[in-house]
């Protein structure tokens, strides 16, 4: 299930999609040569992320209490 951006937070810059683009591919690559294969849930968290709907802090607590 997709949280819905918290209102008390910004959205982030969106001049820095294409590095939070390729900070979340290389991330992912690296779970998936470990074998970690994130739940659909994880990588909802990590779109939203992408696409500048919550910031790192934001994206990193909700990773912190989704069930990857």
């Amino acid at each position: 299930m997709t949280m819905p951006p918290d209102p008390g937070r910004h959205r982030a810059d969106d001049s820095d999609l294409d590095a939070r683009r390729e900070a979340m591919i290389d991330i992912v690559a690296s779970w998936d040569l470990d074998g970690a294969r994130p739940s659909e849930a994880g990588m909802a968290v990590v779109r939203s992320y992408v696409a500048g709907e919550i910031d790192l802090d934001e994206m990193i607590r909700r990773m912190a209490s989704t069930n990857l």
